[in-house]
């Protein structure tokens, strides 16, 4: 009888190869794609950067006016860097100037910090803007009355009320306004059905609502009443808070002047002191005050504090009334820092008389996606109008150049972000190119059609050859 073959065994194909090809693959052409894009999201806005010519140290900016045009030419914040901004449009202008004062009170025993309620929405600003005395942010957590009245919850409203379909929001609660002018008395059923902006007064629990045209103005009185004046001889605003003590003396200094002690310039006798900061810390147990970039300070005479609580509208009126009184008498609240004087005017610090435009950064976009243009305009877009507070931050400027300022300048960030966008895909490129590229010197395909890795150990190859077996 003839000797019987083995059968010829076909080994199967290394998954191993396969799956480092096509990882390297798709590691090489994602890595790719990803410098061709970050060479426009990193890479160019870092180098633009770079050569901004903006000085790293931060200067202090006052918002002096925000708009929110329909025909964007520029927007201080885009979200979305590669596509042009439209549709929501902050434009936020503001004065860049040096910092102020810093401020040290002694012996402050009594100190009472109160928050004046704002409460307008950016949606309320937009349709309002021109006419109601509205702010672009919500200063703090309790917010505006607002009433359903499709569910009967306005048979007993007094005052004036911005609706829209029947939902209703009470002014009233931050403003006392007076309508100059109104027609069309509406019924409880009408006022549910339309929107707009009414004066609202109700009787034995019926309401009647007058419709105030958006061509005629309203004169408001912004609504603090918790502001109390007696008892205390100092006033510190920062944003719209406003801290009062009862303190003994006042000590400034000027902090772009390095070594020179706090020098006193205020006691008691001098009047009620009042100044803008931009930071406070209150020790109680030193009962030591320190604000830090204090502007528009000012004396006021305690004789013009004849209520013991004020609303925050009477509280700016006297405050500048008594600056433009001391505007001659350059003697303790209107000194410029760095020429021995204490608390200056805010336009006396000013670099020059133009306004810039305010970017969130140099690309003036970010790509968060997260609205964070929004939290923006909320944070930097108060212009002061109708009593309001401006808004004050750090920002960023160039020398040379006073059209634009920025919020966010870090050069050492702006370096670590483009390391790591340069450096990463750039290395997975390259490792996943010389892989393939050895893959291709060291794997040929076989007479079977796999693949077969040539410099893979002796013994993998006489394990193969067993596996093909020889006649017996």
């Amino acid at each position: 009888m003839g000797k019987k073959c083995k059968p010829r065994v076909i080994p199967e194909q290394d998954g191993r190869i396969i799956g480092t090809i096509c990882m390297c693959q798709l590691t090489m052409v994602l890595s790719g794609v990803a410098l061709v894009y970050l060479s426009v999201a990193v890479y160019a806005p870092s180098h633009k950067t770079f050569h901004s010519g903006i000085d790293p140290d931060p200067v202090m900016c006052e918002t002096v006016n925000t708009a929110m045009p329909s025909n964007c030419t520029w927007a201080s914040c885009g979200e979305w860097c590669l596509t042009k901004t439209s549709g929501f449009c902050p434009q936020i202008w503001v004065v860049s100037r040096r910092n102020g004062s810093l401020l040290q009170l002694e012996g402050c025993r009594r100190a009472r910090y109160v928050e004046c309620k704002f409460g307008a929405t950016l949606a309320e600003m937009i349709h309002f803007g021109a006419i109601l005395p509205i702010d672009y942010r919500k200063m703090n957590s309790e917010p505006m009355t607002k009433w359903n009245c499709n569910k009967d919850e306005c048979i007993d409203l007094d005052g004036v009320y911005n609706c829209s379909i029947g939902q209703c929001t009470n002014y009233s609660d931050v403003w006392n306004c007076s309508p100059k002018g109104s027609d069309k008395n509406l019924t409880e059923k009408e006022f549910q059905k339309l929107s707009g902006l009414f004066e609202c007064h109700s009787k034995h629990k019926r309401t009647h609502c007058t419709e105030v045209k958006l061509k005629k103005s309203l004169d408001c009185e912004r609504i603090c009443p918790t502001i109390i004046t007696n008892g205390f001889n100092v006033f510190i605003q920062r944003g719209d808070g406003i801290l009062a003590a009862d303190c003994s003396r006042a000590l400034a200094s000027d902090p772009s002047v390095p070594g020179p002690e706090p020098a006193p310039f205020w006691v008691p006798s001098d009047g009620h002191l009042m100044a803008a900061c931009y930071t406070f810390d209150h020790n109680k147990t030193a009962e030591t005050i320190v604000a830090t970039d204090c502007v528009n300070g000012t004396a006021v005479p305690p004789h013009l504090y004849s209520n013991p609580i004020m609303n925050f509208s009477k509280f700016r009126q006297l405050w500048e009334t008594a600056m433009e009184a001391n505007l001659e008498d350059q003697s303790r609240s209107n000194r410029i820092p760095g020429e021995g004087v204490y608390l200056p005017p805010s336009n006396a610090l000013a670099f020059h008389g133009n306004f810039s435009k305010l970017l969130i950064n140099t690309k003036a976009c970010v790509n968060t996606l997260r609205g964070e243009c929004r939290q923006f305009l909320e944070d930097y877009g108060f212009d002061g109008r109708n009593f309001s507070t401006r808004s004050r931050f750090p920002c960023y400027y160039n020398k040379n150049d006073s059209k634009i300022v920025v919020a966010r300048f870090d050069l050492e960030e702006t370096w670590r972000e483009l390391m790591v966008a340069a450096l990463v895909p750039a290395i997975l490129f390259a490792i996943s190119l010389t892989t393939l590229c050895i893959i291709t010197r060291s794997v040929k395909v076989g007479d079977d059609a796999k693949l077969r890795c040539l410099m893979c150990c002796s013994a993998g190859r006489s394990r193969e050859t067993q596996e093909i077996g020889t006649p017996t």
